[in-house]
């Protein structure tokens, strides 16, 4: 489990940003990290707008089974992720 938080840039964070449905740039930046307390907040997690543990087992918690046909955010978080 890579911890993301401010400053990283990758695909992890590409799909964070689908999840959180804002602009999916690969960057992770003041608006990403505003996003994930928010989201962090809605959860009762602690909002530190560091994506690690709790936060990634609250993410997994709301994600959805996917299959054939499946659309939407989740299959562009996946698409990343492969």
């Amino acid at each position: 489990m890579v911890t993301l938080k401010k400053g990283s840039k990758n695909e992890y964070v590409k799909a964070l940003q689908y999840i959180l449905e804002i602009d999916a740039d690969g960057i992770f930046g003041k608006n990403t990290e505003q996003a994930i307390r928010a989201y962090q907040k809605s959860k009762e997690l602690i909002a530190d707008g560091i994506v690690g543990k709790n936060t990634y087992a609250a993410i997994v918690k709301d994600a959805p089974t996917l299959k054939v046909g499946s659309s939407g955010k989740w299959v562009n978080v996946l698409e990343c992720l492969l």
